[in-house]
């Protein structure tokens, strides 16, 4: 079977554009090297190519982001822009990189970000993420005849083209159609900054700009030329600038500007217009020229909060999941009529090695640099027998409490829940059996564990994470995180912080702490647990409130070595199981 876990997204810049350009077929060869050498010259444009590797290192998707160094002056104090651009591979992969691209350019204070989908498949994906048409529109000009144009007349109004000599009132065009939409501050230089633009854009980009005259005076114009500093592409036109004096406004000035526009770009071998903002009445005049609401996405990093649209995959809820369910789920579910197939028995023959083989000591060694891989590479081991192990180890309350919170809570398909360290995907299976159709997401440090947890088909995207770091996900995107049976082996303070922070406003927290109720069960692995007065602080100073904490005295045995009998005895581990929501 097709093994889609990411285990590492790895980043190149735009030097490697040999390589860059091998894994971006679909894109022309020379239009893309010639653009990479473009961003090697602007590195204000943070170039970054960001592909996702499999277990076996194998790259199954990619993308290119950066800073937007064109098309067009942005004079607004706040207007800065970042693009996606170059996808490719497979589809949960991509998902993930996005966010990665989008929390990356969010650290560098971009408002919103660019995209085009060029096939459906994308487009869904982007818009999935809430990419959206915004005001963005384009034009086809492979529909449009020029043979048999009509131009609409207007009395004492001439349109012609227009050179340098207007080039400090096309600023001030420019400007004015900002303020005329309730922007007031500008960058101190954008002046400067637009007159340096045109000058640049009219050597190298075929800029031209159209204006519109009366009694030789000009009172409108628009600003055109080559599509560039996004994406690569050829052959594509821009417009901004669009302005009309309010004194001369609803005379069809603006029709007759866009039809000059239309034309020019035709006559010019162009093959599409595109217009990334649309004032609402401008909005009306070009959409019937023609234009309309194509492929260009856009995503506002102010409003990326806004309902998720659910995306299920193809579960089927069949006894084939029911069979590989371990006793403590099928006790869970209230299934009496199907016995698991799992009896504890690999347990039971190990027990008295397992008692002294998980020691967090050895993985926490400051002097051993390769702690990840080493804990990463235990729990690969375990994988192979994890719900044996576990239903020897009588781990079942946690799907009792699982089973009632989820009951409690009742998600309906629109959240997005998280199971961090979702093992060989245990709670998923429980959410799914429990009727769960939204969208769950799996993360773990064990590539084997998830191997197991992929085969299921429960999860939509599954990635290698290390709780200890932060995680790639947007600012308040998730509704519900669940992270039982970990926390003792984490940093809390980081993953709670990390949690906080991706967390939508009143998402829920379903969490687990081994308990230190004075018994210190697991002292033998250097594990320990915290009172429950430490936990409600931890949560606390973090910002979350907590709702519900339940109390259990043994939550799963644990073995421990009996050095007299040199034998290990089964000895209950105590939980707290707290639910509690960001404030």
């Amino acid at each position: 079977m097709k093994n889609n876990i990411i285990k590492e997204i790895k980043e190149f810049d735009s030097t490697k554009s040999d390589y860059i350009s091998s894994k971006l077929k679909s894109i022309n060869k020379n239009i893309l090297l010639d653009y990479l050498n473009l961003l090697n010259q602007n590195k204000e444009s943070n170039f970054k190519y960001i592909e996702a590797c499999n277990q076996e290192s194998n790259p199954i998707a990619g993308l290119c982001y950066q800073i937007c160094i064109g098309p067009f002056p942005p004079i607004p104090t706040f207007f800065k822009c970042g693009s996606i651009w170059g996808l490719w591979g497979d589809e949960s992969a991509l998902e993930i990189l996005i966010l990665t691209a989008v929390n990356a350019l969010k650290q560098e204070n971009v408002f919103k970000i660019l995209t085009y989908s060029y096939n459906s498949n994308i487009y869904d994906i982007l818009t999935r993420l809430n990419f959206g048409h915004s005001n963005a529109l384009e034009y086809d000009l492979n529909n449009y005849d020029n043979n048999n144009e009509e131009f609409t007349q207007i009395e004492n109004i001439e349109i012609k083209y227009i050179d340098k000599d207007y080039d400090e009132v096309v600023f001030e065009h420019w400007k004015r159609m900002w303020e005329d939409n309730d922007i007031k501050s500008f960058k101190p230089d954008s002046k400067e900054m637009t007159l340096n633009f045109i000058a640049n854009a009219r050597n190298k980009y075929n800029y031209q700009t159209i204006g519109a005259f009366h009694n030789n005076k000009l009172i409108g114009s628009v600003c055109l030329n080559e599509f560039y500093g996004i994406e690569p592409v050829e052959k594509i036109g821009v417009i901004w600038a669009v302005y009309v004096h309010p004194e001369f406004r609803r005379r069809g000035i603006g029709t007759r500007l866009t039809e000059e526009i239309i034309s020019y770009f035709k006559k010019n071998n162009f093959n599409s217009i595109r217009l990334i903002y649309a004032s609402e009445e401008g909005k009306r005049i070009y959409m019937k020229k023609g234009f309309y609401k194509g492929n260009y996405l856009i995503l506002d990093l102010n409003d990326i909060n806004k309902a998720y649209k659910p995306f299920i995959s193809n579960i089927n809820i069949t006894k084939d999941l029911l069979s590989i369910c371990v006793p403590g789920q099928l006790k869970a579910l209230k299934i009496d009529n199907i016995e698991s197939n799992y009896k504890g028995k690999i347990f039971n023959a190990k027990k008295d090695k397992m008692g002294k083989g998980f020691n967090m000591k050895n993985f926490n060694d400051k002097n051993n640099n390769n702690k990840c891989i080493n804990i990463s590479e235990k729990f690969d081991r375990l994988s192979n027998n994890w719900e044996d192990l576990i239903t020897g180890m009588k781990y079942e309350y946690v799907f009792e409490w699982l089973a009632k919170q989820y009951n409690l809570i009742n998600p309906d398909k629109n959240k997005i829940i998280l199971d961090e360290c979702c093992g060989v995907g245990l709670q998923g299976q429980t959410l799914r059996l429990l009727g769960y159709e939204g969208k769950l997401i799996g993360c773990d440090i064990s590539k084997g564990m998830l191997t197991k947890a992929y085969s299921k088909g429960i999860y939509n995207n599954l990635f290698i994470q290390d709780m200890n770091n932060d995680l790639i996900f947007y600012d308040n995107y998730v509704d519900i995180i669940i992270n039982l049976g970990s926390m003792e082996l984490l940093d809390i303070n980081k993953v709670l912080t990390s949690n906080y922070r991706i967390l939508k406003n009143n998402g829920l927290l379903l969490v687990s702490f081994q308990w230190d109720n004075g018994t210190n069960p697991t002292e033998h692995q250097n594990i320990k647990g915290i009172k429950e007065n430490e936990a409600m602080e931890l949560l606390g100073k973090t910002g979350f409130i907590v709702e519900d904490i339940e109390k259990c005295q043994d939550a799963f045995l644990t073995p421990k070595p009996n050095n007299e009998r040199m034998k290990s005895e089964l000895i209950p581990v105590p939980y707290l199981f707290i639910r509690a929501h960001k404030k």
